[in-house]
C-alpha cells in the first residue's frame, strides 16, 4: 500500500529492480545451503535471516530499510560464522564415511 501511495505502482518494493533480483539470488543461494545441514537450530536461524533479507524490499521507507539492513549485517557474519562451521563439519564427516 505505501509504494501505491508513493510511487502510483502496486507492489513494486523500496529497491530497484536489478537490487531486487540480486537480493532474491543471494536468498536463493543461501536457502541452497539448508539441504546440507543438519543441525536444526542452525537452520531455523538461516530462515530467519533469509525472512529479515526478503522484508529490506518491502519497508515502508529508506529509513526503516537502513535500519534492517543494518541488523541484517550483524546477522548475517553471525550466521555466516555458524553455517561455515556446519559445513566444513558436514564435509569432514563425509569424508570418514
Amino acid at each position: 500500500m505505501q509504494n501505491l501511495k508513493d510511487s502510483g505502482q502496486w507492489q513494486q518494493g523500496i529497491l530497484n529492480a536489478e537490487n531486487s533480483n540480486e537480493l532474491l539470488y543471494a536468498i536463493r543461494d543461501i536457502v541452497m545451503y539448508l539441504e546440507r545441514i543438519q543441525d536444526e537450530k542452525v537452520r531455523e536461524e538461516i530462515r530467519k535471516l533469509t525472512s529479515k533479507m526478503v522484508k529490506v524490499s518491502h519497508t515502508e521507507g529508506w529509513k526503516e530499510s537502513n535500519q534492517l539492513l543494518a541488523e541484517i549485517n550483524l546477522d548475517i557474519s553471525n550466521a555466516m560464522k555458524i553455517l561455515g562451521t556446519e559445513l566444513r563439519n558436514n564435509y569432514y564427516s563425509a569424508d570418514v564415511i
